[in-house]
């Protein structure tokens, strides 16, 4: 027994070592990040194998994947860096020419304009197909309002005729009772505007003499209502006849409007043609650009000289031509009244008369 106590107490007891602290594990770590950063990634690991995030530290490849996938470009930013480097190359190109030809380069807001434009542009595919995807639903329109206008039908009535049908076809009997009360209320218009009677009208009620006649016996209801008839038609006539004095007085006025607008603008054309060796130039310019046919739908007759002489203003001088190689000589062509001329067709209304005058030269603008 006392042996075993001998033994115990001589047995050496072993010290655990202390915990390293926090201080002295993130001098572990700096010192083993330090050391993978100069090239030693073996002793690195090995002094840093206690210190956490050590292993990712030593193997950036551990934390690549998450990475690189977020940054992989989606397909609209590819599409989008290609049109951005196109737009680059395509301002080069076009600075780079500038400066060939002795210019300065686009300014900054030019630039911009330059990039904005470009943006714009490649919408017209797309538009374009819309538009032709709606030209058939624009044909459909058009055909609609042309029965309408025949028909001289106004919007309040296309309203109360398609409300109309669509209570008749609804099946519902609320509904169809207010397509009979439509009915019935345009059926004893027309009967007020005819002087014939109907259901809830008795056109004799509309003239008092005939009423006061009936009742002194003079006049029965029957020969009343005849002479009711006879008046509104007459009533009706007149203003028939108003509104055609009406539509005629206003298409001459409208007739009077272009062709004053068609003087003012050929004495502009007559006046640039001597002022103006451009003349010409300038004018086809405007042509291919439809300014003509634009300014004579959008703009009343009165201002068409001042439209024409707005955008006349803003053409450019044309660049000289080169002079042309010497090929010989050219025959002259035959100039004077009579030569070379050809039978003129007449227009057919002002407006082809506005056509025609801005086609010809010779003091009219064309």
């Amino acid at each position: 027994m006392a042996d075993e106590e001998n033994a115990a107490v001589e047995t050496p007891t072993e010290t655990p070592s202390p915990s390293p602290t926090p201080a002295e594990k993130e001098a572990a770590f700096m010192d083993g990040l330090d050391k993978v950063l100069a090239g030693d990634g073996a002793e690195g690991a090995e002094t840093t194998q206690d210190a956490p995030g050590a292993t990712a530290a030593a193997d950036p490849s551990a934390a690549a994947p998450s990475a690189t996938a977020a940054a992989e470009p989606t397909p609209e930013a590819k599409a989008a860096a290609e049109l951005k480097a196109k737009d680059a190359a395509d301002l080069k190109a076009l600075n780079d020419s500038l400066k060939a030809a002795g210019h300065k380069p686009l300014s900054k807001a030019a630039e911009e304009r330059f990039h904005a434009l470009n943006a714009e542009a490649r919408k017209v595919p797309e538009l374009t197909k819309q538009v032709e995807q709606l030209k058939p639903m624009a044909e459909q329109a058009e055909r609609i309002n042309a029965i309408f206008a025949d028909a001289q039908a106004a919007p309040e009535q296309i309203g109360t005729m398609l409300r109309y049908l669509k209570a008749v076809n609804s099946g519902d009997p609320a509904e169809m009772n207010k397509a009979f009360e439509t009915i019935m209320a345009e059926v004893q218009h027309i009967g007020k505007l005819l002087g014939r009677s109907v259901t809830g009208f008795d056109p004799v009620t509309e003239h008092a003499d005939l009423n006061a006649e009936i009742e002194a016996g003079s006049l029965t209801a029957e020969r009343a209502r005849e002479i009711a008839a006879v008046r509104a038609k007459e009533k009706l006539t007149e203003q028939n006849r108003t509104r055609t004095t009406q539509a005629q007085n206003e298409e001459a006025e409208r007739r009077k409007s272009v062709d004053e607008g068609i003087a003012a603008v050929n004495a502009f054309g007559a006046e640039m043609q001597t002022k103006d060796p451009h003349y010409k130039a300038k004018v086809q310019q405007l042509t291919d650009k439809g300014v003509f046919d634009g300014i004579k739908s959008d703009t009343h007759p009165s201002k068409w000289a001042s439209a024409v002489r707005r955008a006349y203003a803003l053409i450019p001088d044309p660049a000289p031509a080169p002079a042309p190689a010497p090929v010989g000589h050219m025959p002259l062509r035959p100039s004077g009244a009579g030569a070379g001329s050809t039978m003129q067709a007449k227009p057919k209304n002002p407006e082809d008369a506005f056509d025609m005058g801005l086609a010809r030269a010779g003091g009219r603008l064309g």
